[in-house]
C-alpha cells in the first residue's frame, strides 16, 4: 500500500523536464519505506524515431549508509538520455533517509531483503534492472532467490558478493574519527578530509551536496539521515571481523548480464576482487570509474551513457 499521496518535483536536464515523485510504501510489520520515482515528462520526450527508451524499470539501491538522494543526479541524467529506462526508482531502506519505522524491529540484511521483495511485489516491479551500490549488493543477492525472476540486468557499483577486509577496516577507521559537524559546510569539509584522496576531482559543491544527503537540519543541529543502530553496526566491523561471502547466491546471476563499475581508487573492490568476479561470471562487463573511490558517483563523466548502453544492449 502506497501512502501518503505522492508529491512531484521537476528538474531539467539536456533541455528536458524530469519529474521526481516522492512516495512511501507500507511493509507488513508497519514500517514504511520511502522512495523517489524519476520519469521523463511526456511533453519533452524525444521524437519516437529517436526514442530508444527501455521498456524496463531501473531500481537503484544506495550503499550501506546511503539513501534515496544518493542517486538523484544520476537518475536525472539517465532519465534525459534517449535510451533511458522506462522509470527509475531510488529507495530509502530501513533506517535510512525518510524511512518511518512504525513498530518494526531490528534492521539486518535479511529484513532488508524481505523488504525489497515486498516492495517489488507491492509496486509491480518484476524482471527489473538494478543498480546495487556498495553493500546493498548483499541485500539484492539475499532477495533474488526469493523471486528468481526479479532481476533482468544488474549493475554492481563498486560492489559484489564479498568486500576487501583491509579496505573495510580502513573505511571504518576513518568513520570513527569523524566528529559531530556544526554545519553542512563542516560536514562537507570532514568528508573531503576523509575521502579526498579517493575522489580528487570532486568540487566544493559535490562535497556539500553529499553532506546534505547524509545529514538533516533539526532546529539548528545536524542529525544523521540514518538510525544509531545502523551507525553502530557499520562501526563494529574491523580487520578481525569475518565478512559475509555471498558467492553461492551470486551463482543465480551466472547467465544474466552483469556490469561491474569499480572505483579506480576504491579500497573495498580491488583488482583482485574484480578478477574473482570475472572467474565467477564469464560474461562480466567491466568499467573503471577513473579518479573515484568507494562508491563511485554514477553521474560523473560518461557513466550514465555506459550504463544506459549496458541496459539496452
Amino acid at each position: 500500500m502506497i501512502t501518503p499521496p505522492p508529491s512531484v518535483e521537476k528538474f531539467e536536464a539536456d533541455n528536458q523536464e524530469i519529474s521526481r515523485t516522492s512516495w512511501q510504501i507500507s511493509m507488513r510489520d508497519g514500517a514504511r519505506l520511502h522512495g523517489f520515482l524519476y520519469q521523463n515528462s511526456p511533453a519533452t520526450l524525444k521524437k519516437p524515431k529517436e526514442d530508444r527508451r527501455s521498456k524496463t524499470d531501473l531500481i537503484c539501491l544506495a550503499s550501506e549508509l546511503g539513501n534515496s538522494e544518493d542517486h538523484h543526479r544520476f537518475a536525472v541524467a539517465l532519465s534525459a538520455l534517449p535510451s533511458a529506462p522506462r522509470r527509475i526508482f531510488t529507495l530509502d531502506m530501513r533506517g535510512r533517509g525518510r524511512y518511518d519505522p512504525g513498530k518494526s524491529g531490528d534492521i539486518t540484511p535479511y529484513t532488508d531483503a524481505d523488504d525489497l521483495v515486498g516492495l517489488c511485489d507491492g509496486l509491480g516491479l518484476h524482471h527489473a534492472d538494478f543498480v546495487a551500490s556498495g553493500k546493498s549488493a548483499h541485500i539484492l543477492l539475499l532477495a533474488a532467490p526469493k523471486r528468481p525472476g526479479m532481476v533482468r540486468r544488474l549493475v554492481l557499483n563498486d560492489s559484489g558478493p564479498e568486500f576487501d577486509a583491509v579496505g573495510i577496516a580502513r573505511m571504518n577507521a576513518l568513520r570513527k574519527r569523524a566528529k559531530q559537524p556544526q554545519s553542512f559546510e563542516d560536514a562537507a569539509e570532514q568528508s573531503k578530509q576523509m575521502l579526498g584522496d579517493q575522489f580528487p576531482d570532486l568540487t566544493r559543491e559535490d562535497w556539500l551536496e553529499m553532506s546534505r544527503h547524509r545529514w538533516r537540519d533539526a532546529g539548528g543541529k545536524l542529525l544523521p539521515n540514518l538510525t544509531n543502530d545502523l551507525i553502530q553496526q557499520s562501526r563494529s566491523f574491523d580487520f578481525d571481523t569475518k565478512q559475509p561471502e555471498l558467492w553461492a547466491e551470486f551463482k543465480l546471476f551466472q547467465h544474466r548480464p552483469v556490469l561491474l563499475i569499480r572505483g579506480e581508487n576504491s579500497p573495498l573492490v580491488t583488482q583482485k576482487d574484480a578478477e574473482r568476479l570475472r572467474e565467477a561470471h564469464g560474461g562480466l562487463v567491466e568499467c573503471v570509474a577513473m579518479r573515484q573511490g568507494h562508491v563511485p558517483l554514477l553521474e560523473k563523466n560518461d557513466l550514465p551513457q555506459k550504463i544506459a548502453e549496458f541496459l539496452t544492449d
